[in-house]
């Protein structure tokens, strides 16, 4: 069983991405996670975590996100719950030359916080050697959210 505490501050600032429309985020956040093995191979994770982000409009800001700023403001307190579970056949954790990673984890923005969403993915990795210092690798992911509760997804938490 493992448990981990979160302490962070994470500052976004998407004028610098092409494909995203100018805003900052500056964000503090904490919480706890727990890990629980259930077989040799699977492990379910869950946790609960506060976040407080602040949200940054510029001059070439997209409507939509002036029209989210608008009606919800520009500083918003979540209440956060995830859980998960992984399957990891990995050869190795940290050198890695065979095997697979399958992850699945939900989180979901709780009642009574400002952000009302929920986030599903799912991840696969596949490692194939090629020679002995060769590694094959893929990775595909895939995801799917959306808001609850006459709220929309916020944007900068997709």
């Amino acid at each position: 069983m493992s448990r981990g505490f979160d302490l962070y501050e994470r500052k976004v600032d998407a004028s610098n991405l092409s494909t995203v429309g100018s805003y900052n985020t500056a964000t503090l956040g904490t919480g706890v996670r727990f890990g629980v093995p259930i077989t040799e191979f699977d492990t379910v994770n869950y946790g609960l975590a506060f976040e407080r982000t602040s949200i940054g409009l510029l001059v070439d800001t997209p409507q939509r996100y002036i029209d989210f700023v608008k009606q919800f403001g520009a500083d918003a307190d979540s209440y956060l719950g995830s859980v998960g579970w992984a399957r990891d056949k990995r050869d190795s954790v940290i050198s890695t030359t065979k095997g697979t990673v399958q992850r699945v984890s939900a989180e979901i923005g709780l009642p009574g916080g400002d952000l009302t969403y929920y986030k599903a993915s799912y991840q696969h990795q596949w490692y194939h050697p090629i020679t002995r210092d060769v590694v094959f690798a893929t990775n595909g992911q895939i995801g799917y959210a959306g808001g609850y509760g006459n709220k929309p997804l916020p944007f900068f938490k997709v």
